[in-house]
């Protein structure tokens, strides 16, 4: 798990040209499709699907990216490369780092879009 900061709130409200609210809903958004793009991702690791893990991951690592969300997109883009590469099997250990940084990004994203815990 990294120390670096989980997200780069001002990139987010830059990128939303200073809208707060924008900003608001694109966390929002964040918030709401993440687990399920989670969840694909470890179905995928689960069936040892190589395929479906780069696509998923690489879908992931785009959300990830979008809200500067660097630690957990750094472990997205490495579990993408296993997928393409082939190698599902040591695909565990990395899901594992990318849900703790997952698991270290929501609240704050939750405390920033004042959507509680």
């Amino acid at each position: 798990m990294s120390d670096r900061p989980t997200f780069d709130q001002e990139f987010v409200l830059n990128q939303t040209g200073g809208d707060q609210e924008l900003m608001g809903e694109v966390l929002a958004l964040f918030l709401t499709e993440t687990p399920r793009m989670l969840e694909d991702v470890r179905a995928a690791v689960t069936s040892g699907d190589a395929g479906t893990v780069e696509r998923t991951a690489h879908r992931l690592k785009g959300s990830l990216v979008a809200i500067a969300a660097q630690p957990a997109a750094d472990e997205a883009l490495r579990l993408e490369t296993l997928g393409r590469q082939g190698e599902v099997a040591s695909a565990s250990q990395v899901l594992s780092c990318l849900e703790q940084e997952i698991d270290r990004l929501m609240p704050e994203i939750r405390q920033v879009t004042g959507a509680g815990s």
